[in-house]
């Protein structure tokens, strides 16, 4: 009789991880493991929390490529939020489980469109003249790259994001099997590929990407579908909400109209209306189709196109006298049109919508008479372009007009106007019963995994926002907690006497702390916040005294993410400065990382919209929309940014919190509770910063008599907790 898939982990576990060099016996892991494997089995829903250190990535992968050896249909889907995520099992665990564990199994990443080069554009831009000098150079480079067997994917290809828009594989503007590219194209080799996949390794916006157009009737992305892990699934909820939703933005939209046509000087042109025309002119069509054709593009697009840009900057204008400066983004509902600026926002949208149904409508009718055109590459490939630029005018009109047109209660509606950008958006309101219906209704097993998902010991919270609820009879639950000794490895300092965090004098109160605290540790540190304004304020006033003492100050928006991490982990002699995005996916490892400062508690603004008409709705229901929903999110995004500090067993440091509210507040006893088992001293800055650096150096302190934080619950399985 053959044993259950669950044995066949453990004794894979037993008998041959050992032979990884480096190895070392996780209880943890191997328990998530059997879970794993039982939900595959059974075919369940499995909630499983996997603290910093679980090696959550292989107690996943074995049980699945186990499974999928031992007779299991279909592939099995992992999905992500992150790239790194994604390039750590590629890179990291499948060669590993290839090597010297002797798994046979194909994994094969599956992107989104716009990762891949398109092969006719690389042949038919050139050729366009719509191209700059300099950019004729980069796509030569870009040639040269190819023909000496170089991949066409994103990350590989040494090309701009403006160019590269032009140069994407763009699934408006695809020929597919009736390109003469489509045997070679990147993409399609890739999509070929993931049929007879064991392990597909892809996104949370593609996956999502996927459920809709199921949901629309279309073929989904990825094969099969019925088995799917999501990894870094405390960030479903917002994901799903940004991936479903609607918006009309400043930026956007005009890189696309920047797409269609550009003026570069006053003799000057590009875009695809400029090639367009150019092609156009030298095209093999009788001359009297060619001025008919010309003459379309003239009369029917680019004389009209600047009124196109100018609806836009009408509506656009428009919002910005709406909304006060101090708000940037606010809801929006009929009333709110109703008013005698809302009108005249919702007018001027609405000619918006008119000129873009305009514009489609010449684009197609060019198009239709490209038909006829034989030459292929002018024909059939500018044909495919202008397809491709009317779908996406559509596509841009249907969001704009559902912007303008708030529903009743179903979707969130707010307007923006700020420094960043300006326009309209609309996002469900509540994406569980989608999630719930087109994901954990349809698919056999779902394992979804984070080192953050539960609050106060229990995984309602998640359980609520995704869809979960209606699927008990299938869910299982457990929780392992990391295998770190935090008592040993961690002290938790919190500061008390400053300001409030939102009080305009807090950065300074803060200032002179972290610069002692920095300066003993002679950088090493992330300082986490939780707003643009408080960044610019405390590099304002950290970098000067840490520059004159050789530690590089490191900020956020001033390099890309991965260039600054980069940074920090070679220098080590810096302090990072972080909001939202470093919070979490940061790995750094060793002693370059000793100190992590949380500058306040991590919660959402409250004037954001969607969290705002999420709390209305909460508060309609009658329950308390501060302990059912904003305390849940802060409080998971605060274990997230607790655990950017201890990455590895023999890692040791400190994790600063200066927002008093965390011992003044009833509320900071969620917080406090859902941290593992460390030492706690707290007290003035002064006196919290000598503690800390004191601890670094010797591994004692005082602390207080209530010192400890409260250590997690012991791992469960089966049952909501």
């Amino acid at each position: 009789m053959p044993s259950s898939l669950s044995a066949r982990v453990e004794t894979f576990f037993r008998e041959r991880l050992p032979r990884i060099p480096g190895f070392e016996e996780r209880p943890g892991q191997v328990e998530m493991a059997r879970a794993v494997a039982e939900a595959f089995e059974n075919e369940e829903i499995l909630l499983a929390e996997a603290g910093t250190g679980t090696g959550k990535s292989l107690a996943y992968l074995i049980p699945a490529l186990l499974w999928r050896a031992g007779g299991g249909q279909g592939p099995v889907v992992v999905a992500s939020r992150t790239l790194n995520l994604q390039q750590q099992i590629l890179d990291v665990d499948v060669p590993r489980l290839q090597g010297p564990l002797g798994l046979a199994f194909r994994a094969v990443q599956a992107r989104g469109w716009s990762n891949y080069l398109c092969l006719r554009r690389v042949h038919g831009l050139p050729r366009s003249g719509e191209l700059t000098p300099g950019e004729e150079e980069v796509l030569a480079e870009v040639a040269f790259h190819l023909s000496r067997g170089g991949s066409g994917l994103r990350s590989e290809v040494p090309v701009g994001e403006e160019l590269w828009a032009r140069l994407s594989c763009d699934s408006m503007a695809c020929g597919r099997q009736r390109c003469p590219f489509f045997e070679r194209c990147f993409l399609f080799r890739e999509r070929r590929a993931l049929e007879g996949a064991d392990l597909i390794l892809t996104n949370h916006a593609l996956l999502l990407s996927d459920l809709a157009l199921r949901r629309d009737g279309a073929p989904g992305i990825l094969p099969g579908l019925e088995r799917v892990i999501l990894d870094e699934a405390h960030h479903l909820e917002e994901t799903a909400t940004d991936h479903l939703g609607d918006r009309f933005l400043r930026s956007d939209f005009f890189r696309f109209l920047q797409q269609l046509y550009r003026p570069r000087a006053l003799t000057e042109e590009g875009g695809f209306l400029a090639g367009l025309r150019l092609a156009l002119t030298s095209a093999p069509v009788p001359p009297e189709s060619r001025r008919q054709l010309l003459g379309q593009v003239d009369l029917s697009l680019l004389a009209p196109l600047p009124a196109l840009g100018g609806a836009a900057e009408e509506m656009l204008g428009l919002l910005a006298e709406r909304i006060p400066p101090e708000l940037e983004k606010v809801s929006v509902d009929e009333a709110w049109f109703a008013t005698a600026q809302g009108e005249g926002i919702r007018l001027a949208g609405q000619r918006l919508v008119e000129r873009l149904v305009e514009a489609a409508g010449a684009l197609r009718e060019i198009a239709g008479a490209l038909e006829e055109v034989p030459d292929w590459e002018t024909g059939q490939g500018l044909r495919l372009e202008a397809q491709g630029f009317v779908q996406r005018l559509e596509s841009i009109r249907t969001s704009l007009q559902r912007c303008l047109a708030p529903d009743s209660g179903q979707r969130v509606h707010w307007a923006e106007a700020s420094a960043r950008d300006a326009g309209l958006g609309a996002v469900p309101l509540d994406v569980g019963p989608q999630l719930s219906e087109l994901l954990f209704a349809k698919v056999r097993t779902a394992i979804l995994t984070s080192a953050t998902l539960t609050v106060r010991n229990s995984m309602n919270f998640l359980q609520g926002r995704v869809g979960l609820e209606e699927h008990q009879e299938r869910l299982k639950t457990l929780v392992v907690d990391s295998p770190f000794d935090y008592a040993q490895q961690t002290l938790l300092a919190v500061a008390r006497g400053l300001p409030d965090p939102g009080d305009p004098d807090f950065a300074r109160a803060v200032a002179p702390g972290l610069l002692d605290l920095v300066r003993g540790l002679g950088g090493r540190t992330f300082l986490l916040v939780t707003s643009w304004r408080m960044l610019r304020e405390l590099e304002a006033l950290l970098q000067p005294a840490l520059t004159q003492v050789g530690i590089e100050v490191l900020c956020q928006g001033r390099a890309d993410r991965a260039v600054l991490l980069n940074r920090f982990r070679s220098q080590k002699r810096a302090l990072l400065l972080g909001t939202d995005s470093f919070w979490e996916g940061v790995d750094v490892p060793g002693d370059a990382l000793s100190c992590v400062v949380m500058a306040r508690l991590p919660f959402r603004v409250p004037s954001d919209p969607v969290h705002q008409a999420r709390s209305n709705r909460l508060a309609e229901a009658g329950e308390n929309p501060f302990s059912k929903y904003h305390l849940p999110l802060a409080v998971v995004k605060f274990r997230q940014g607790f655990g950017r500090l201890i990455r590895t067993a023999s890692d040791r440091g400190v994790v600063l919190v200066l927002d008093g509210r965390l011992l003044s507040k009833g509320y900071g006893r969620a917080f406090l509770s859902s941290l593992p088992d460390c030492r706690r001293v707290e007290g003035p800055l002064d006196q919290v910063t000598g503690d800390c650096l004191e601890w670094l150096r010797h591994g004692a302190v005082e602390g207080s008599k209530t010192a400890d934080a409260k250590s997690r619950r012991p791992p469960v399985l089966g049952g909501t907790p």
